[in-house]
């Protein structure tokens, strides 16, 4: 056989075992993977997701605590400060007070001291104001600062008390400068009128033996003018009143609106008005 022939033919052969050869390798190539879950995954995620979510639950059940501490902490502070506020408010007309007397206490008198005092109480005291009005704030101020802590209008009862009561036993009060004589020095008499309406709590809380009675009915709505005298003693040492007396007449009034002794002497005979111008049961505060 020449030897191009057999040249060819080695090449066929060769040509042959490599087509083989690549088709074998076909069969041999990796196969793709595939990812299989098993059984025993599934509770394990769950539980998983489960445990996140109570976790989550937990956060923002702390955040929610945090958040209500924070505004309770905060609500203190509004709370603290409103307080401090309020309590430099009621300062101010005593701090007000104390600085005029310090810079005119040469010519503060007492009667200077009782002008203001019936201008401050003309109309009694404000029942169920708030303690930021400025006009219940100087009266206090006044009484703290001017009049003598054991100063008392009445038997027991201090200054303040009886001018609550006269507030709020009678209706439309007025007090009423009329006259003031200084006969002897840093003693003061003062003459005025206290004009006030008969209320229920006037029979309730003055005239008790009359309630429900045709005497009571009778004096309910009248209005009565009360002639007062009041005597202040003024100590110079201390610029402070250390004596306050009051008497209150209610026999003339009575008399005029009743216009019968004995009715009067009925209604005033009974009626809870000590000579010292005080009113109401000697035992309560109010």
């Amino acid at each position: 056989m020449p030897v191009s022939a057999l040249l060819a033919e080695s090449i066929q052969v060769a040509l042959h075992h490599s087509n083989s050869d690549s088709d074998h390798g076909d069969n041999f190539a990796p196969a793709q993977t595939s990812t299989y879950v098993t059984s025993s995954d599934s509770p394990r995620r769950q539980s998983n997701a489960a445990r996140g979510r109570r976790t989550s639950a937990r956060r923002r059940e702390q955040c929610r605590i945090n958040l209500a501490r924070y505004r309770l902490r905060q609500d203190q502070k509004v709370q603290l400060l409103n307080d401090t506020v309020t309590k430099l408010r009621e300062e101010v007309p005593l701090l007000e007070l104390q600085r005029d007397r310090v810079l005119f206490g040469t010519k503060q008198s007492v009667f200077n001291v009782v002008v203001e005092y019936f201008d401050l109480f003309r109309h009694g005291v404000r029942l169920g104001s708030h303690v930021q009005d400025t006009h219940v704030q100087q009266q206090q101020a006044f009484l703290r600062c001017v009049i003598a802590s054991d100063v008392r209008l009445g038997e027991r009862q201090g200054l303040n008390v009886q001018w609550r009561r006269y507030s709020s036993y009678f209706e439309d009060l007025n007090f009423q400068l009329e006259h003031v004589d200084e006969r002897v020095k840093n003693l003061v008499t003062v003459s005025a009128f206290m004009t006030v309406t008969i209320s229920e709590a006037t029979l309730k809380h003055i005239f008790p033996h009359l309630m429900n009675t045709e005497l009571g009915e009778t004096l309910l709505g009248r209005r009565l003018v009360l002639p007062c005298l009041l005597c202040f003693e003024w100590d110079d040492a201390s610029s402070q009143v250390v004596r306050l007396e009051m008497t209150v007449d209610f026999l003339t009034p009575m008399s005029r609106v009743l216009n019968s002794l004995s009715d009067t002497a009925f209604v005033l005979g009974q009626a809870l008005i000590p000579l010292d111008g005080s009113i109401g049961k000697l035992d309560t505060d109010t």
